[in-house]
C-alpha cells in the first residue's frame, strides 16, 4: 500500500502539535504523535499499534540511530495507521480518489539527530522545519513547568543547533506566520511536503487551527486561544536567560533577521504581573 508521509520538525514547546493535527485536517489523515518515543502510544488516548512501543525499544537500543531494523518497524506501523485511521484525535485516515496514497502526518519534536539521517532513512518522505522566537518557547518551558527539558545555557545550543538546521531548509516556516497569516502558512507546509493542496485543504487546516487549542501533543485544551498563546501572555523566564540569549552574536542576528523583538522589556513581566520567578537567577544545568 502505498503511504505518503511527511514530517514536521521543531524544538519542544515551538508549535509543532497544532501544525502537525492541524495540516492532517487539511487532508483528513492521520498523525504519528512521537512514534519514535520515548512515549508509549499504544494506550489512551492514542492507542497506536503495539507496534510504536516496539519501535521505541529498537530506537533506544540502537542508540537513536534510524537503522534498517527501525526502518522497517517504522515502515510497517506508518502503513498500519495510514490504513486504519487508528488515530483518537484526528478520526479516520481519508483515502484520496484516482489512486492516490493514503498520507500521514509524523511529528518530531525534539530533534537532536542530524537531518541527513531521516533522509536517508525515508529519502521519499516530506519534511518541514518550524522555529518559534526562542523566548517565547523557553518561556513556555516555564509556563509549563518543563525544567527537565531545559539543558544547560537556558537550552540556548540546543535551540542555536536546530536553528542552524531551519537556516539551510527550502521551506523554513515560523510559527508567529501560522498566528499571522495561516492561509498562507500551510500553503507552505504542503508545498514543503510536496502534497497538491487546494484552497480546500488549506481552509480545513486554518478552520481547526482556529477552533482547536492543543497544549502538548494530541492533549486538546478548553478555552485556549491559538492566535494568542497562553505562554506569551505572562513572562516567567528568569531575567538571566533574557539576557544570555540577547547578547548571543547569533541569536540577535537571526532574531533581528526575521523581525522577532530583541528588545529586553518585551520578554520581562509586564507592568502589574508578578515578577518574583523573573528575579530567580537560574544557573546553568
Amino acid at each position: 500500500m502505498a503511504v505518503s508521509v511527511s514530517w514536521i520538525f521543531s524544538l519542544a514547546r515551538s508549535g509543532s502539535s497544532i501544525v502537525a493535527y492541524a495540516a492532517a485536517a487539511g487532508f483528513g489523515c492521520p498523525v504519528a504523535d512521537e512514534v519514535l518515543g520515548p512515549w508509549d502510544r499504544t494506550v489512551e488516548p492514542y492507542n497506536y499499534p503495539p507496534e510504536q512501543w516496539q519501535l521505541v525499544g529498537a530506537y533506544v537500543r540502537a542508540n537513536y540511530v534510524l537503522d534498517q531494523h527501525c526502518i522497517l518497524l517504522a515502515q510497517g506501523l506508518f502503513e498500519k495507521m495510514a490504513a486504519s485511521g487508528d488515530v483518537a484525535a484526528n478520526g479516520p485516515s481519508a483515502v484520496s480518489g484516482g489512486g492516490e496514497p493514503r498520507r500521514l502526518v509524523s511529528k518530531y519534536p525534539h530533534l537532536i539527530e542530524p537531518p541527513d539521517m531521516f533522509e536517508k532513512a525515508f529519502p521519499t518522505h516530506g519534511a518541514a522545519y518550524m522555529l518559534r522566537n526562542p523566548l517565547h518557547r523557553l518561556n513556555s518551558l516555564y509556563a509549563r513547568s518543563w525544567f527537565d527539558a531545559i539543558s544547560s545555557n537556558h537550552d540556548m545550543d540546543r535551540y542555536k543547533a536546530f536553528a542552524r538546521q531551519w537556516l539551510v531548509q527550502p521551506y523554513g516556516l515560523l510559527y508567529d506566520d501560522m498566528k499571522r497569516d495561516p492561509v498562507t502558512f500551510f500553503g507552505r507546509v504542503y508545498k514543503a511536503w510536496r502534497w497538491p493542496a487546494d484552497e480546500a485543504n488549506v481552509a480545513r487546516a486554518v478552520q481547526y487551527v482556529q477552533s482547536t487549542y492543543h497544549g502538548n501533543s494530541g492533549d486538546m485544551e478548553q478555552g485556549g486561544n491559538p492566535s494568542a498563546p497562553r505562554s506569551e501572555q505572562r513572562m516567567l523566564m528568569p531575567l538571566e536567560a533574557v539576557t544570555t540569549y540577547l547578547t548571543d552574536p547569533f541569536i540577535l542576528a537571526l532574531m533581528e533577521r526575521v523581525g522577532w523583538s530583541v528588545n529586553v522589556e518585551d520578554y520581562l513581566p509586564r507592568s502589574g504581573e508578578p515578577s518574583d520567578v523573573n528575579e530567580l537567577t537560574v544557573s546553568s544545568k
